[in-house]
């Protein structure tokens, strides 16, 4: 090592920065990602509207819901 200071080059294929949102996005695999938190997003709908529907008439009375009104959010397709 000599006495002057290099700067350190990434790896072969390695950004020298970080991407931006719109950048990281466009990468290769980013499809995947948002794929994958669809899932996770259609899965938690999923199990919250199992849960309401098992809320008995004095709890939703609680939170200010009919019956009516938690079966029409239950039909709801889970996908947007």
């Amino acid at each position: 090592m000599t006495g002057s200071m290099h700067a350190m080059r990434p790896a072969a294929g390695v950004p020298a920065r970080m991407p931006s949102v719109s950048e990281f996005f466009s990468l290769p695999g980013a499809q995947l990602v948002r794929a994958f938190a669809a899932v996770l997003a259609w899965r938690a709908a999923v199990h919250e509207r199992a849960a309401l529907a098992s809320l008995d008439e004095r709890a939703l009375q609680d939170i200010g819901l009919t019956r009516a009104e938690t079966w029409v959010e239950i039909d709801r397709p889970f996908w947007p």
